[in-house]
């Protein structure tokens, strides 16, 4: 198992330095007389004749994992097609009459000569067109350009996400390029669908490097005030299969806990270094149709590791920090990673980020390349499964000297946990209720929780309940300078607060190995003595959850560009789109359903104190938040949840940050 963000960012160690934020400088510039480009023009096989000019496409796709990195197999190239030079607008419409013209040789090769005064730029294109008038087009940001599926995709995504075309820097569209072609497609029959199975695998992460591409920098002033440092806490899921040859699969949860340090890195980018971690893990693994083969392994462990990195920061407060295609060989099996973007969000005026991770691994047998009994390579015939994880996280500026009566207030409370035991079941439950701390005696009194639980056993029968905790006042409560809540009621916690005081998370985590495991995630936000004004103002729904339908697991998320846009103090607009992993039972096939659009009205309540619920109506079902903002209106905490008549199949939870756009 590993840890879905440190590990990332650990592997990787790098910046997007190299293609930077925003788009002040363009892609080529002029191009002296009699230059020339070239390249070749591929497509998957079924599509090969439609370029040229003899039928149209037909959809036959077969979308597999292949056993090579960083390529997509199985095009074949376009032989005899027209390639056109045009220049397109921002919608990729045509700008003028064709700028020139040339044909593919029999290998699918062309080179053509650019006419005096036609810079390379992002708006500058090369294109074949099939008989149906469907067209494969590639950007002209360097001389050396190849027309491919994926540099239609690739120029589609910039298109449809609304980017500067003539301003994108030589360095951004070949990187993208590149990193889409490390999601490895083999190619089909069809190039439709091809392009869906490259949305479907690669459309969140394109759209997100776009924005990240499109972004602002931030200004020194911006990094100078997140200076420090810090802690951060996650609560992570994870879905894994064995493609369908054991009869086994997995369900995973995960608690970790790092420090971290950012600095100023120059050039408007943030130097974080990782000094470290903790966690605790637990796999649910075998079938629901044999619980004699149900295990659960739970273990403990730290990491000293201290790596350091820079990355870029938005002036919206966006830290986008990337992970590269990478494999890792661990005794019998190995692992190929996807490219990932992990975007930890600020929240305005605190030193407060949040992020919402993701990532996918294809699991592989290795073998021993070089006979020294040491197994050193994955072996590409021997596909294992697919491991899929989402997680929620916090970052927490670390107080410089703090006193224990700067903990001190009521603070609005939200909780979710998970339970795994080796008969096979799971159960979630989720908490809201005050914390409210008295800095001068060093207590806290703990109201009463309401509480939903949602347990799901391994025949796949899923139950739902709902109760209240007991109250518990006056608990001693011993913290430390740094912010750490040392003990509560004279038992050890996994807490901390940030540097203004007005927030708190907590993690927990414990289990025997063979047996039981439990996990949970609590945060919590300092409450108002008014209530905070949101009309007006966009927020960031940022959400983790996990639920059951029958013998079907479930693990879901909002992408990063989903919006609540509120008209009022008490209506708003959530627009965006979801993520969703299901497998069918535990040892059912992982299978991604990513790209869901959201338009749902909300109907928003805060009271006084900034205690919020928002309901979503979709068809017969609410999606559920319940939870506090805080007294600027800035961030909000919730508890979510989400079914039909009052019940619930999955819960989670999930944050609300004010942005700008």
């Amino acid at each position: 198992m590993k840890k879905l963000f440190a590990r990332s960012l650990m592997a990787s160690a790098i910046a997007l330095a190299a293609v930077g934020c925003g788009s002040s400088s363009s892609g080529g510039g002029a191009a002296a007389t009699g230059e020339t480009i070239s390249g070749t023009a591929s497509a998957p096989g079924g599509s090969v004749a439609a370029f040229e000019h003899k039928n149209a496409f037909e959809i036959a796709l077969s979308y597999v994992v292949t056993p090579v990195a960083a390529a997509i197999t199985g095009l074949e190239p376009v032989p005899g097609a027209t390639v056109e030079l045009i220049r397109v607008d921002d919608t990729g419409t045509q700008i003028g009459d064709v700028i020139a013209t040339t044909a593919t040789s029999i290998t699918g090769d062309y080179t053509l000569t650019l006419p005096a005064g036609v810079n390379l730029a992002g708006n500058l294109i090369v294109r074949i067109t099939g008989a149906n008038g469907t067209e494969m087009r590639a950007q002209v940001v360097e001389k050396e350009v190849d027309i491919t599926p994926v540099s239609e995709f690739v120029l589609s995504k910039f298109i449809d996400q609304g980017a500067d075309l003539d301003n994108l820097t030589t360095a951004s569209v070949v990187k993208l390029s590149g990193q889409v072609e490390e999601f490895d497609l083999t190619a089909g029959v069809d190039m439709s669908t091809m392009l869906a199975a490259l949305e479907k695998e690669a459309g969140v992460f394109v759209e997100n490097q776009i924005d990240l591409i499109e972004s602002t920098p931030a200004d020194a002033s911006l990094i100078a005030s997140l200076a420090g440092d810090y802690r951060s806490s996650a609560l992570d899921f994870g879905l894994h299969d064995d493609d369908q040859q054991y009869g086994t699969g997995t369900f995973s949860v995960d608690v970790y806990q790092s420090n971290f340090t950012f600095a100023d890195g120059g050039n408007g980018l943030v130097s974080i270094t990782i000094n470290g971690e903790e966690a605790d893990w637990a796999n649910l693994s075998g079938s629901d149709l044999n619980n004699g083969n149900i295990n659960l392994y739970y273990v403990a462990e730290s990491d000293s590791e201290v790596e350091t990195f820079t990355s870029p920061i938005t002036s919206t407060g966006v830290i986008a920090i990337e992970s590269t295609f990478e494999e890792d060989v661990d005794g019998d099996y190995g692992w190929r990673t996807y490219p990932s973007l992990f975007s930890l969000q600020k929240v305005k005026d605190k030193n407060i980020f949040v992020l919402l991770g993701g990532e996918a691994e294809v699991r592989y047998a290795t073998i021993d390349t070089n006979g020294d009994n040491i197994k050193d390579a994955v072996d590409p015939s021997q596909k294992e499964g697919d491991e899929v994880f989402k997680s929620f996280e916090v970052f927490l500026k670390k107080p410089a000297a703090m006193d224990p009566a700067n903990l001190d207030g009521t603070f609005g409370r939200v909780y979710l946990g998970a339970f795994l035991n080796s008969n096979g079941s799971i159960e979630l439950e989720s908490e809201l209720n005050t914390l409210s701390f008295d800095g001068a005696a060093k207590d806290v009194d703990i109201s009463a929780a309401s509480r939903k639980a949602v347990n799901r056993n391994s025949s796949g029968t899923v139950n739902y309940a709902s109760d209240q905790t007991q109250a518990e006042p006056g608990l001693p409560v011993v913290t430390a300078p740094d912010g750490d809540i040392v003990s509560i009621k004279g038992a050890a916690t996994d807490g901390f607060i940030n540097d203004s005081y007005d927030f708190i998370t907590f993690a927990d985590a414990g289990g025997t190995n063979g047996s039981d495991a439990n996990f949970s995630k609590t945060l919590a936000i300092k409450l108002p003595s008014t209530a905070p004004v949101v009309s007006g103002k966009n927020y960031r729904l940022m959400f983790l959850g996990v639920g059951f339908d029958g013998t079907e697991l479930l693990l879901s998320s909002t992408q990063f560009n989903t919006i609540l846009a509120m008209s009022s103090n008490t209506a708003g607009t959530l627009t965006g789109k979801s993520s969703t992993v299901y497998k069918p039972s535990l040892s059912g096939e992982v299978t991604p359903e990513s790209g869901e659009s959201i338009n749902l009205s909300a109907t928003v309540n805060i009271a006084q104190d900034g205690a919020t619920t928002i309901t979503l109506p979709e068809g017969n079902k609410t999606f559920l938040l319940e939870g506090f903002i805080n007294g600027e209106g800035s961030l909000g905490i919730f508890r979510t949840s989400y079914g039909a008549n009052g019940s619930a199949e999955e819960l989670g939870l999930a944050a609300l940050i004010e942005v700008t756009e």
